[in-house]
């Protein structure tokens, strides 16, 4: 077995000891998708408010740390496909902050955007060459 899988199958086995990852186990895709649909809705839309004031940017914080917290759990389920379209998603949201303040030069959107999406461009690979060794077993 690969350390990628032994890994995922430890977390699996720490998430099912403790009583509130157990609970948010299942709702992995929920909460990667949730956290991350909403970030990108407050960067679309500024007019909504939901990026600015302590109510939003209360929401906006704890968008991020379910879609963290998702991708973890994702990871632990071997949810490859969440990951890395979540991966790619915040991926996006992060080179629509580039291109918004791109008068600034703001470098800080441009790393966490590449970051994710090489994360998410391995964890795809990946799995596209496990579904393809699987395929090829099949025949």
């Amino acid at each position: 077995m690969s350390t990628y899988k032994n890994i995922s199958n430890e977390l699996k086995v720490l998430f099912s000891s403790n009583s509130i990852f157990r609970i948010l186990l299942p709702i992995d895709v929920v909460l990667v998708f949730g956290g991350v649909i909403f970030m990108i809705l407050s960067a679309l839309f500024p007019g909504l408010g939901l990026d600015r004031g302590f109510f939003g940017n209360l929401l906006s914080s704890v968008a991020f740390w379910a879609f963290l917290l998702g991708l973890l759990l994702a990871y632990a389920n071997l949810h490859e496909e969440t990951i890395y379209v979540g991966c790619f998603l915040y991926s996006l949201l992060q080179l629509i902050y580039f291109i918004k303040y791109i008068r600034f030069f703001l470098v800080g959107y441009l790393v966490p955007a590449l970051i994710f999406a090489g994360i998410g461009y391995l964890v795809f690979k990946r799995n596209s060459a496990a579904a393809s060794s699987q395929d090829s077993m099949n025949l």
